[in-house]
């Protein structure tokens, strides 16, 4: 039996450039998890609850949404990054189902982009930022 997936974020700083990786590593996940599931005989397929076919269809519907999300401000791209975090889990649980019932084609869990800043470079972005702004400020000043 395949280990349970676990991942550990690293919070920090992300960009538009992040959003896109992820968003590419949850279309792949999505579609190698779709295949796997499509393997699985009927008789271990249902149509409700947790691990149904609706419950897959609209886990793939809400994957597709964040997949057409574009990244225009890179001031949202923190809560876009959440919602793809949440995705990516969400598959894994998917995955770790998958594997229970030993489905044909099970990927691996997906390697996620590295995406974060170290906390030092965070609060170092946000010192800079804060000096600017001071800056301005003294300057407005005048």
């Amino acid at each position: 039996m395949s280990e349970r997936v676990h991942r550990r974020w690293i919070v920090g700083l992300v960009s538009c450039d992040d959003v896109r990786a992820l968003q590419k590593q949850v279309n792949t996940y999505r579609s190698a998890l779709g295949d796997s599931w499509d393997g699985l005989p009927a008789d271990k397929k249902g149509t409700s609850g947790p691990h149904g076919s609706i419950a897959f269809s609209a886990l793939g519907e809400r994957c597709s949404l964040f997949e057409e999300e574009s990244c225009t401000l890179g001031i949202l791209a923190g809560s876009q990054m959440d919602r793809g975090r949440a995705l990516i889990t969400e598959l894994d649980t998917w995955r770790d189902w998958l594997a229970s019932v030993k489905a044909p084609d099970l990927p691996a869990p997906v390697v996620t982009p590295k995406s974060d800043v170290s906390v030092f470079e965070s609060l170092a972005s946000s010192g800079t930022m804060l000096l600017a702004l001071a800056g301005l400020y003294l300057m407005s000043k005048r």
